[in-house]
């Protein structure tokens, strides 16, 4: 039977049957008439989480959070900052972190920047935080510097524009710090002198203490750090510091918060807390009894006390001179009536004469 003869020649090619096949198997796209614009069809950008973004933090700003970059939190705090400009014309900006996370942070980095009335950006820099690792609710105090002088002239106000971390092992909490005193030294600059013991069974290495100084509203207005004499601190040894607040920065600090850390140690916990003793005319105050009483090189107790002077009356009288009556008086010089009286010189020419005419 031939096939090809059965089947009519008006009947629709193979070719043709399988394309409406294929067009039947997908669905036709929404006519406006349905109610979906073509607008709609597009990515919703609000639907999207945006990336993370700087943020700026104003001067003076209290409680304000950062987010790092890259999409990462970095899960560190901004409590508080404000600058200062130095006398030698470098602008600081300084402030107060916090870790909020639940793991230690380390590699703090905090970035700012400058901008003039007009928004722009002048300058940028970074620091990382004095305290090497954070553990969870622990501070630490930064210090940004920009040293053109140029550019500090023209701004207007800072940023904050960055904060990262990364997450670090604790350190074992093995070093004890103890706060001695505060004063004023005659030029202006603020002292904080204290104590750090190494309570590991190790070398303490780098000892580096950290300090963070506030106004009355508990402002930073302040930061510094120094290192233990001598740095590194046997098993069970102790050793002193003295931090030094140059009086660019000193003027209106009331009180500090003090923590220690070294390569290998951290500081046992809580932070030491301490209120400002002296006055800023160089005249220290308050209680110097871990010094060893007094202020230093002028104690009150080795003054001499007034009734210790010379009294006038043990000054030489004036009755004690020579009086004018132990002089040799007149009288003693040899009198006229002892020299050879002129009848002597008589008697004795006429003895001569005598002898003449025998």
């Amino acid at each position: 039977m031939n096939l090809r003869s059965s089947v009519p020649r008006e009947s629709i090619p193979v070719t043709v049957l399988l394309l409406l096949i294929l067009a039947c198997s997908f669905p036709s796209p929404p006519s406006p008439a349905s109610g979906t614009t073509i607008a709609e069809l597009e990515p919703d950008p609000t639907s999207q989480q945006a990336p993370a973004q700087q943020q700026l933090v104003p001067e003076n700003s209290q409680g304000a959070s950062t987010a790092s970059n890259a999409g990462t939190t970095s899960n560190i705090n901004l409590l508080s900052s404000s600058s200062y400009i130095s006398s030698i014309g470098s602008l600081h900006v300084v402030g107060e972190l916090q870790n909020t996370s639940p793991n230690p942070r380390e590699f703090i980095k905090v970035v700012a920047t400058l901008r003039d009335p007009s928004n722009n950006i002048l300058d940028s820099s970074f620091t990382y935080s004095d305290v090497e690792v954070l553990r969870p609710g622990e501070k630490s105090p930064f210090d940004i510097v920009f040293s053109n002088e140029q550019q500090v002239q023209r701004t207007q106000r800072y940023d904050i524009s960055s904060i990262t971390s990364e997450i670090s092992q604790e350190k074992p909490s093995n070093l004890k710090l103890t706060v001695g005193d505060s004063y004023y030294s005659s030029i202006g600059s603020a002292h904080v002198v204290g104590e750090v013991t190494n309570n590991g069974p190790g070398v303490s290495k780098f000892t580096k203490v950290s300090g963070t100084f506030f106004d009355s509203q508990n402002k930073v207005v302040a930061t510094g750090f120094t290192y233990t004499d001598p740095s590194d601190l046997q098993p069970g040894q102790s050793a002193p510091f003295d931090m030094i607040i140059l009086d660019d920065a000193s003027a209106n600090i009331a009180s500090g918060s003090l923590n220690v850390q070294s390569s290998e140690y951290a500081m046992i916990l809580p932070a030491v807390v301490f209120s400002m003793n002296g006055q800023r005319d160089g005249n220290p105050s308050g209680d110097f009894g871990s010094l060893g009483g007094g202020p230093i090189n002028a104690p009150p107790d080795e003054e001499p006390p007034p009734d210790e002077e010379p009294p006038p009356d043990e000054e030489p009288p004036p009755d004690e001179e020579p009086p004018p009556d132990e002089e040799p008086p007149p009288d003693e010089e040899p009198p006229p009536d002892e020299e050879p009286p002129p009848d002597e010189e008589e008697n004795e020419d006429e003895d001569e004469d005598n002898n003449l005419f025998g």
